[in-house]
């Protein structure tokens, strides 16, 4: 009585046992709870697609796996076993599309799987086909040139190959990110083969000077200084305005400054204000246009020396508009007269003595001398002997 009330409880627990097994629609099921033999993942595709409901048993009824059973979307897109992610107008081993291909790198994980079970059992693909596998750390890791292991350092090394990934001729691949992002060859080059200038360690070294066309490569120096910057590392960020123009005299010449500011003031403002007082770079148009904003023409001298009232000459108290002798009316001669060698189209009128008073070279015939605001001798039959200017 003993034995078969045991067996009257037993007996629940073997049907049920029977019941969680796998289908027996499934004849290379295993026995429940144990697992498949190794090379069901080389055939098991076949089963799945006679009987799909006899692998949600153990796999789950999603089929996104069941404790120590697997997912079917480890290594397919779906329990189909579709081989490219849903929506994808790629086909899978096609080498046209490129663009629609790109889209799997965030799905290289589940590529790869099925690949290396594969190669597990000497299939294709070969290994080189993983070239979607990131083989090389990300950000700081990668990008930093202070941390060992920085990928210039493994580029130098030569034990990286590149290539599969961003293309033959370095020019992004798959990837879209390629050595020319922020260098000028695929060795890492700060320097415009093109140009004569060599890419300078500081602003005084003496090959800072900017040739003509460089800006045009702004863009490849700003990206490489941009990343050095995230991560600490100079340049600042005020080193970028040489991708855009001149420094010193040079720019200050109407030619230079005056004519690219008239063509875009809009990429001067990005880094300058107009007025001073503000947190752009300096400095501001205002700081030197002193009268007025710029005119944006060229010829015209009334945003620095008086108003057109007095044919732009100065005619205020403050330098570089100071009126001096300058309203007289005996005085309305051209302004090389005494300024001879100072026009707007030279250095001199701007730079580097900006500071008052103003430089003064009589022109040629003229029997005068001038020191410290004062003029001694005679122009144009005018006696100046100690004339105040």
């Amino acid at each position: 009585m003993i034995i078969f009330n045991r067996f009257k409880f037993i007996f629940p627990l073997l049907v049920l046992a029977v019941l969680c097994a796998c289908s027996d629609s499934n004849t290379n099921a295993p026995p429940a709870n144990a697992a498949h033999e190794a090379v069901f993942e080389m055939t098991h595709g076949t089963d799945a697609q006679a009987s799909l409901e006899s692998c949600k048993v153990c796999h789950g009824a999603d089929l996104t796996g069941n404790g120590n059973a697997l997912s079917c979307y480890t290594c397919h897109f779906g329990p189909d076993g579709s081989r490219v992610p849903v929506g994808s107008t790629w086909i899978h081993g096609s080498l046209s599309d490129v663009d629609a291909h790109k889209a799997f790198f965030a799905n290289r994980s589940v590529c790869n799987r099925c690949h290396e079970i594969t190669r597990a059992f000497t299939e294709n693909p070969a290994a080189c086909h993983d070239c979607h596998m990131i083989s090389h750390p990300l950000g700081e890791l990668w990008l930093d040139k202070n941390e060992i292991g920085y990928h210039g350092e493994v580029k130098t090394a030569n034990t990286l190959d590149c290539t599969p990934c961003h293309g033959d001729d370095y020019q992004g691949g798959f990837t879209g990110v390629g050595c020319f992002t922020c260098h000028f060859d695929e060795n890492g080059s700060r320097d415009v083969a093109v140009l004569s200038w060599v890419h300078a360690t500081s602003v005084t070294s003496g090959t800072h000077t900017r040739p003509t066309g460089l800006s045009t490569y702004g863009d490849v120096c700003n990206s490489c200084h941009n990343t050095n910057r995230a991560y600490n590392n100079p340049p600042t960020s005020c080193h970028d305005c040489h991708a855009t123009h001149l420094l010193g005299a040079a720019w200050l010449l109407p030619s230079a400054h005056a004519t690219e500011a008239i063509a875009d003031d809009g990429v001067c403002l990005a880094c300058h204000d107009m007025d001073t007082g503000g947190s752009g770079i300096q400095p501001a148009c205002r700081t030197c246009h002193t009268a007025t904003n710029p005119n944006m023409a060229l010829g015209t001298c009334s945003s620095c020396h008086g108003i057109a009232t007095s044919d732009g000459r100065p005619d205020g108290s403050v330098t570089p508009n100071r009126a001096e002798g300058h309203s007289r009316s005996d005085h309305r001669v051209a302004c090389s007269e005494c300024h001879n060698g100072f026009g707007t189209a030279t250095a001199g009128h701007w730079y580097p003595d900006h500071t008052p008073p103003a430089d003064v070279s009589f022109a040629t015939g003229i029997i005068m001398t001038y020191s410290g605001g004062t003029c001694n001798g005679s122009c144009h039959g005018e006696n100046h002997s100690n004339d105040s200017w």
